[in-house]
C-alpha cells in the first residue's frame, strides 16, 4: 500500500490485549479506493506499529490488526536462530 496523504490525528494512549502504549495516531485517506487507514505507532514497540484499522469512507471496518504481547527478549531470540 502506498501512502496518499497521511496526517497526524493526535497523540493517544492505546490499549491492546497485550499492553498499553503512548502512540501517534496517523490517518490516511485513499479516496480512489474509498478507504481510510488509521494506524498507531509508538517508539516503545519494536517495529513501532501498534495497531492498524482499514475502514470505508462510510465507517465500515474492513480489517483491523493490533499487536499482542511485546517480548523484551525478541532480539536475543532472533540472534540465536540458526
Amino acid at each position: 500500500m502506498l501512502f496518499h496523504a497521511p496526517v497526524l490525528a493526535g497523540r493517544e494512549r492505546i490499549t491492546t490485549e497485550g499492553a498499553s502504549f503512548r502512540a501517534f495516531h496517523i490517518r490516511d485517506t485513499l479516496p480512489e479506493e474509498d478507504l481510510v487507514v488509521d494506524y498507531w505507532i509508538s517508539p516503545e514497540v519494536p517495529g513501532q506499529l501498534v495497531k492498524i484499522v482499514y475502514t470505508t469512507s462510510l465507517g465500515d471496518t474492513l480489517s483491523s490488526v493490533e499487536i499482542g504481547k511485546v517480548k523484551t527478549d525478541s532480539v536475543q531470540r532472533f540472534d540465536s536462530l540458526e
